[in-house]
């Protein structure tokens, strides 16, 4: 294994806060997932320019005059949701009389949402927040915490017993975005304007779902019992796994070889890190390594670069760039409420 002389640092060199996020001590395990969209959020104009344009909607649906909507509405009774034609019909008039009053965002990926709700966003890192801050309890201030709920089908014909379980149904796009209507889904052609919100894809082995096109994100409304324990239900969801998960859809794992396959959060923002201190010491990866081994410690504290070869700082920066263009296209793939 090559070693790296020390390099003395410089006014000018990359702080720990910008690049070293395979820190545990730094990053705990239960902010890597923030950290991921707060990070690639920066790294992404078209984020960074979303958020700043949702915080000025905001402060301008604010100043509506709330009884002048009231009166409105009085005036002019809800459809419901059932006549497609004259809800479409009242939600124009509606717009147009309020235009200020919806505050709608291009932002499909929800875990990304959280970043309205933070000043500090898009001008300090996200280890630049004090850790009262990023830890403290804030409903203003609420994050993206792993083990969100997991949308997905039960176990056939359990759906009586009050275990985990899908509610027949079809998502379509509707007045207000992404709508799910309960129902048989060979009924969905009633509907024509889905494809203008998502490309509708069936799903592969259980009906009553919708997939994206690459058929790696799929939708669903679930139901399950509170009555059941945590153990029965985890074995419940675990069952569906076994049974439905698609044949050419299994999960990423880590490598025996290393850490070039790994897919988590953590393992994305390190080579995030890695691509930060590549343009810091253009084309010197030596560079790079020596800085990072000044500031970087194996589990036995001893120093240890972010990357040892080249071959894996390169395969680090191809990896950044590759997530990036993923990071793009996840968060603004279709258009939601914010």
């Amino acid at each position: 294994m090559p070693r790296f002389s020390k390099l003395q640092s410089k006014p000018d060199d990359p702080p720990k806060h910008e690049w070293l996020f395979a820190d545990r001590n730094l990053l705990p395990d239960d902010e890597a997932e923030a950290a991921y969209y707060w990070e690639f959020g920066l790294e992404t104009p078209d984020v960074i320019a979303e958020v700043e344009a949702i915080r000025k909607k905001r402060a301008l649906s604010k100043k509506v005059d709330m009884e002048a909507v009231r009166k409105w509405r009085s005036a002019n009774p809800f459809p419901g949701v059932d006549d497609n034609a004259r809800l479409r019909e009242w939600t124009n008039r509606f717009n147009k009389e309020f235009p200020d009053y919806m505050v709608i965002t291009k932002f499909y990926d929800y875990g990304a949402h959280f970043l309205f709700n933070w000043p500090e966003f898009p001008k300090q890192h996200w280890l630049e927040i004090p850790d009262r801050i990023r830890k403290g309890v804030d409903e203003k201030r609420s994050r993206p915490t792993p083990g969100r709920p997991v949308w997905g089908e039960g176990l056939k014909g359990e759906e009586a017993k009050g275990t985990f379980g899908t509610v027949p149904g079809f998502f379509y796009k509707g007045a207000t975005g992404l709508c799910w209507q309960e129902g048989d889904p060979e009924f969905i052609d009633r509907i024509g304007n889905i494809g203008a919100l998502m490309k509708y894809v069936p799903t592969v082995k259980t009906p009553w779902g919708a997939s994206s096109e690459d058929r790696w994100t799929e939708y669903r409304m679930v139901s399950h019992s509170w009555a059941r324990s945590d153990r029965r239900l985890k074995a419940d969801h675990a069952q569906w796994l076994k049974d439905n998960r698609p044949d050419d859809r299994q999960p990423y794992h880590r490598s025996k070889d290393g850490d070039s396959r790994r897919t988590t959060e953590r393992d994305l923002l390190k080579a995030l890190g890695a691509f930060r201190l590549l343009r810091h010491f253009p084309g010197d990866w030596r560079a790079a390594a020596e800085y990072s081994e000044a500031n970087c410690m194996d589990k036995r504290g001893n120093p240890k670069p972010l990357y040892v070869e080249q071959s894996e700082w390169r395969d680090a920066e191809k990896r950044a760039r590759e997530a990036l263009s993923e990071f793009h296209r996840r968060v603004f793939t279709m258009r939601v409420f914010g």
